[in-house]
């Protein structure tokens, strides 16, 4: 089997911002460096940023104050207000465009279900699950 590998080869914007988010802090923070949870989602690159000393947790329980970088995928916002309560400083490094859709999300929550760009969301929304159940249940 041939393997054609496509140009450009890389990562997409939201991670490459993300590692040079990561990067500057290393460099600029006189302090312990966290994610809660990877960074990315690359075993290589997440255990070279720890040869660098940022430390990868998976709670806030028992860890000295610091700074804490929000992953590429981003977090639960309520571990983000609690880790500003404890004390920690926050470096934001969520990709912008999975922003744009946690922002979408809130809004159905908390918005008027009925606003055409809510409904226009969700109705796509489900139109997408709809046709992958459809696809998976084909194969």
């Amino acid at each position: 089997m041939e393997i054609i590998l496509a140009e450009p080869v890389g990562y997409c914007y939201g991670v490459e911002r993300a590692l040079n988010i990561a990067q500057k802090a290393l460099q600029s923070e006189n302090t312990n460096i966290y994610t809660l949870g990877p960074i990315i989602h690359n075993p290589q690159v997440v255990k070279e940023l720890k040869k660098e000393g940022i430390k990868i947790i998976e709670s806030l329980e028992g860890v000295d104050i610091g700074t804490i970088i929000i992953r590429a995928h981003g977090i639960d916002p309520k571990k983000i207000r609690k880790a500003k309560e404890i004390g920690h400083k926050i470096i934001d490094a969520t990709c912008p465009f999975v922003k744009i859709n946690q922002n979408r999300a809130s809004q159905l929550i908390k918005g008027d279900r009925l606003f055409y760009k809510i409904f226009r969301f969700f109705a796509f929304l489900i139109l997408k699950i709809l046709f992958i159940v459809k696809f998976v249940e084909s194969i």
